[in-house]
Order: structure tokens, then C-alpha cells, then sequence
């Protein structure tokens, strides 16, 4: 059964994968360097080991005859790292940490000596991209859980990295589905607008490129770090001027989980001066939990997460409305007089006619006393992910995963006789990766990535026949700017409708048409 698997692993890299020296498409780490001796001579076929601590998932390289490595595809985490020859001591680094998308060089110098002796280095080794001149910069998971989010969206960290900023939501969401679609994620890297930001997810794209930002924003205690690259980036990113590429945590060799709920609500704020109607309440919960282990020590593991938001807060609204009389059609006592477009000149009394039609809407319009309110917003995020790692052979490694965001919000409207609107997102990431090493400087990667994101508006007063109450056919396919005159604005030729269609949807009319004289 293991050899039959070996060969269906070695098959999809062959079949699906392109093979590429030393650089791969991935989160994942590279790590090279020189083996020399004391004296500086390079030293060839020297084994090089690196095992990461939490998996004692095993990688290794052998040098060539430049005394040169490479150990590709290496997850972040946490390693040890050993070097041994025939005729030296064994040079050990107990622990090495290598972040997302990091290309580092270890150079490592072994003693002679017999090789049952060690040599531990007990230094800080740094590490030095020599490999690409990207300009970037790592968000580790201490700055990740450590700092405080509100509303716990990972890429507010983004304004951690010199020339990234974002905009902040501050206490509130925005109405009209912006709190729950991508183009929430206003970030701005090095001048550029959102929309030129792309998203990457364990080396899957999850970029919504006609939003801009991403609607698959993991629970930021599932991540393990992130990168913003920022310049000069390497072709494998070249869709997007910015990059931004995430990591979700593994799972390990011991169970790990947590479970959280953070609350917040208006008790202690003070009073919105805007708010007249009523204090602007605000109300959040934000509970959920991680969970990750072995399937199987050293060779399967998983790691899931879960978090939900549920928010209700007051949206205060400011409008300009027509006065009582104005509703009514008088304008006598109004500053400016309106001119009647058919004649040129003003109303008799400066009594406008109301028509049937006008007569019907006016209701949904909001009154002098309806101009300034606070209305009640909901908001329910429901987000998760479930990803696996397999060590196949030592030389094949597989990573699936599967990423979604579920978003529900009801917004007030400004016009509060047309009361609240249903809103609805769901994105959803399918990931899978099979990684086969050849050799010191060749990886074959096989990447399997789906993401898909949709946008529901929800129907406002449902059932409402408008045609009908209005007693008018619609309008027509080509459209009009009206033009509303007033005893300082020039006269201009009336606007005559010679034909018109019923209301279809926003963007299709039916036929029709329009003419003026």
C-alpha cells in the first residue's frame, strides 16, 4: 500500500507540477549555504540535516563538489540543523527558525575530528537572503497574537511593514455589504491603491482582483506568520504589483488548542452627538477555538480553526431632506424658487404640482422629523479552516486545505420606511500541494488551489409591486440626467418622454426609448 502511494504521489508531481532549480512557488522555506572546513576549503559530500522540532519531519541535502547545499520546500517552524563529514566533529544549530517565503543561507564550518563528537553552535545565526533582491518584510506570530485587533483581521497588521497602511475600520462596519466583501480590506503598500495588492494563502492565490483584498481572512490565532513583499519580487508573484502571503499553522507531534471569546459593548462609551434618536449601541462577540495534532506521529497531522462574530451596533444617519411644505409642492417660502422647465418661468404661487407617481413615493421618503436617526445593523462572520499535512517519503510531502468565510449582514437603509436589507457573502479556498524533491537543487510542485466568492443582495420590501401603486410603465433603456431649475439657474428646453419601459434590474433596461426637444 506505502509503495503504491509513493508511486501515485511521484506521478501527480510529474503530470501536474513543472520542475524549476532551486526556487519553487510556495510559502514554504529554502535553505543553502557552503560546507567549509576550519581553514575555509569547501568540504563536498557533507550531509546536511535539517528536522523540524515540532514534527521531527526530517530534510536533507548532500553538498556537491563546491562544498554548495540546498534543502528546499521546508515548512516555517522551528529547526535543528546538523552537518557531518567523514574525518570532521558534527556542527550542530539546536535551533533555527525560517519564515514564510524565506530564501536563507546557512554557511556552516565543520572541525576535524572523529564524527561521535559534536560541536554545538550556541550562537545567533543570522540568516542572509542571498538568493533574490525582493524587498519584504515577515509579521511573526508573537506580533500576530500579541497585538491588540480590533475586530481581529490579521491584515490591520499589514501597517506594521514601513510603506503599508490601511484604513481602519475603527468601532463600526459600513452599510451597503462593505463590512462583509473584499473590498474591506483597504490596505495601501508603498503608494499603490488596494486594488494592485494580491493575497496568497499557504501559496495559493486568494486575491478577489475586482474588489481588490480578499474575502478568506483566517482566525488570526490559525496563522502563523505572514509576509508583505512589497519590491523587486521574484516572476512567481508577478499578477499583482504587492504581495501579501500568509501561512496557516500545521499541526504537530503534540496536541495543541485554545478556545477564546472576546466581548465588547457600548456600557462604557460615550454618546454619539450625532446620534439623536437614541445612544449608538454597540455590541460584539467574538468566540471560537484552534485545534491541531498528529494522525499519525512524525508522518500525518491536522490543524483546525473556528471563530465567529456576531456584532449589532447603531448607524446613525444625517439626511437633507425636503421640508413639510416642500412635500406638499409648496415652495413660496423657500429661498429658491423653482422655474417650471415647459415654460421658463415660475410656478403660479410657487405651487408645484404633484403628480400620481411623486404622490406614491413620497411616502418612502423620510420627513423633516425622519432626517436625523440612529438605526440597529447586524452582522454574523462565521469563518473556519481545516488543513492536513502528510509526509509521504522523505523526499514527497502533501498539504490540503480548505478555507471558508460565511458572512450575514442586515443594513438599515437611509430611507427608514424601506426598513433593513438581508446581505449575504460566502468565500471559500480549496488547497492541495505535493512537493517531490530531486536531488540537492530540484523540487517539482504540484498546486491545486480554488478560491470562489460570491455577493447576495437581498431584496428591500419584498412583494412591493412599485409599478403598480405608481401607476407608471417604468423607464426606458437610454438614461437621462433630470434637470432641476431654480429663479437662478438659465432656462433650458424642456425634457419631453415620448416612450418608456417598465423597471428591470439596475444594469439591464428593456428596450425603449427617449427623446428630447
Amino acid at each position: 500500500m506505502a509503495t503504491q502511494i509513493k508511486k501515485i504521489a511521484l506521478v501527480l508531481a510529474l503530470i501536474l507540477g513543472s520542475a524549476a532549480p532551486m526556487l519553487a512557488q510556495s510559502a514554504n522555506a529554502t535553505l543553502s549555504g557552503l560546507v567549509r572546513d576550519s581553514e575555509g576549503a569547501v568540504i563536498p559530500n557533507a550531509k546536511v540535516t535539517a528536522v523540524q522540532i515540532a514534527t521531527h519531519v526530517i530534510y536533507s541535502a548532500v553538498s556537491s563538489g563546491d562544498g554548495a547545499y540546498t534543502i528546499l520546500n521546508l515548512p516555517v517552524g522551528d529547526y535543528k540543523v546538523t552537518a557531518e563529514a567523514p574525518g570532521f566533529k558534527v556542527a550542530v544549530v539546536p535551533v533555527l527558525t525560517l519564515q514564510t517565503a524565506e530564501t536563507a543561507a546557512l554557511n556552516v564550518s565543520l572541525s576535524i575530528g572523529a564524527v561521535t563528537e559534536q560541536v554545538v553552535v550556541t550562537d545567533t545565526v543570522p540568516l542572509i537572503n542571498t538568493q533574490d533582491t525582493s524587498i519584504g518584510q515577515v509579521v511573526e506570530n508573537r506580533s500576530i497574537e500579541s497585538l491588540a485587533l480590533n475586530g481581529r483581521q490579521f491584515w490591520q497588521l499589514v501597517a506594521l511593514v514601513p510603506g503599508a497602511t490601511y484604513t481602519p475600520g475603527g468601532e463600526g462596519t459600513r452599510t451597503g455589504g462593505s463590512s462583509i466583501r473584499s473590498s474591506a480590506v483597504n490596505v495601501q503598500i508603498n503608494g499603490t491603491g488596494f486594488i494592485y495588492n494580491g493575497w496568497m494563502l499557504d501559496g495559493v492565490d486568494v486575491t478577489e482582483y475586482e474588489q481588490g483584498g480578499t474575502n478568506v481572512q483566517p482566525n488570526v490565532d490559525a496563522l502563523t506568520e505572514f509576509k508583505v513583499l512589497g519590491a523587486n519580487m521574484p516572476a512567481i508573484y508577478g499578477h499583482t504589483p504587492n504581495m501579501v502571503t500568509a501561512t496557516i499553522k500545521s499541526g504537530t507531534n503534540k496536541f495543541h488548542g485554545e478556545v477564546f471569546e472576546f466581548l465588547r459593548n457600548d456600557a462604557a462609551d460615550a454618546h454619539n452627538y450625532f446620534a439623536r434618536t437614541s445612544k449608538n449601541i454597540l455590541k460584539r462577540n467574538q468566540f471560537g477555538g484552534t485545534l491541531g495534532g498528529p494522525i499519525v506521529r512524525d508522518k500525518l497531522f491536522f490543524f483546525t480553526d473556528y471563530e465567529q462574530t456576531r456584532q449589532s451596533q447603531g448607524i446613525v444617519f444625517n439626511n437633507t431632506v425636503p421640508t413639510d411644505a416642500q412635500r406638499k409642492g409648496d415652495y413660496s417660502s423657500s429661498t429658491f424658487k423653482p422655474i417650471n422647465p415647459l415654460t421658463g418661468k415660475r410656478f403660479p404661487g410657487d405651487q408645484v404640482p404633484i403628480s400620481p407617481q411623486a404622490a406614491y413615493f413620497l411616502p418612502f421618503m423620510p420627513t423633516k422629523a425622519q432626517a436625523n436617526f440612529t438605526a440597529p445593523q447586524s452582522l454574523i462572520i462565521n469563518k473556519g479552516d481545516v488543513k492536513v499535512d502528510a509526509t509521504v517519503t522523505q523526499n514527497d510531502h502533501l498539504m490540503a486545505r480548505y478555507s471558508i468565510s460565511d458572512n450575514q449582514e442586515s443594513d438599515p437603509n437611509q430611507f427608514p420606511a424601506l426598513g433593513q436589507q438581508a446581505l449575504n457573502s460566502r468565500a471559500q479556498n480549496i488547497a492541495v500541494t505535493e512537493a517531490h524533491t530531486f536531488g540537492a537543487k530540484l523540487l517539482n510542485q504540484a498546486t491545486f488551489g480554488l478560491y470562489k466568492d460570491i455577493f447576495l443582495f437581498g431584496a428591500i420590501l419584498a412583494g412591493t409591486n412599485y409599478l403598480a401603486g405608481a401607476a407608471s410603465r417604468g423607464m426606458s433603456r437610454r438614461r437621462s440626467i433630470p434637470v432641476f431649475l431654480t429663479s437662478r439657474s438659465p432656462v433650458t428646453p424642456p425634457l419631453t418622454v415620448r416612450a418608456a419601459v417598465a423597471f428591470q434590474s439596475p444594469t439591464e433596461f428593456a428596450p425603449g426609448s427617449m427623446a428630447t426637444t
